[in-house]
């Protein structure tokens, strides 16, 4: 079965702002996503960009961060609702 990788970026332009000011940018969900995120994340700090942290420690973990506002973006195995991303105030894209 083929599993749609979906990032859910809530504040999407404030990552933005975060990874322009070359702060630390901090990521958790999807341990399926992880070994791509990591190779991205080690890519990007190569060329210069902020340090990207991320924790494989489950979708569902991953929506509890990003919810309870404790990290920047949250990696999902399946991509939310509409009403679900509403309410939170959260942006989602596919990225693998």
């Amino acid at each position: 079965m083929k599993l749609m990788q979906t990032a859910i970026a809530g504040l999407a332009g404030a990552l933005f702002a975060v990874a322009a000011h070359a702060a630390d940018i901090t990521g958790a969900g999807s341990t399926f996503a992880m070994p791509i995120y990591t190779k991205w994340a080690a890519d990007y700090q190569q060329s210069g960009g902020a340090k990207v942290n991320y924790q494989g420690i489950g979708s569902s973990g991953g929506l509890k961060q990003i919810n309870a506002k404790t990290v920047d973006f949250a990696g999902s195995d399946a991509p939310l609702k509409d009403e679900e991303l509403a309410k939170e105030g959260l942006f989602q894209f596919p990225t693998v």
